[in-house]
């Protein structure tokens, strides 16, 4: 069985309110292995929301992202963004 890993990252304030490109790897991690991406995002700025009872202001996705070629996961976090990470269990060899 492989290991699993968990990255987790917070973009606050960025130029010209520009995405951040994220290129990362882990140990064993090989070409078309998968993650789960999950992204909390409050394009309405840093002191957004969610109330009960309120619209959803801060939007929640989830993706699957593969490994490129290199072993690498890529992907950009918008400004506002917190993220976690989760390689998928068994698809990176430890």
């Amino acid at each position: 069985m492989g290991a699993s890993y968990v990255w987790k990252a917070a973009v606050y304030n960025t130029t010209a309110a520009a995405p951040v490109p994220i290129t990362l790897s882990f140990p064993g991690t090989k070409a078309g292995d998968s993650a789960q991406l999950t992204v909390l995002t409050a394009p309405s700025g840093p002191y957004a929301v969610n109330e009960v009872g309120g619209p959803n202001v801060v939007r929640r996705t989830e993706k699957i992202v593969q490994a490129s070629v290199e072993g690498q996961f890529v992907f950009e976090l918008g400004q506002w963004s917190v993220a976690v990470l989760k390689t998928v269990n068994g698809t990176v060899e430890g």
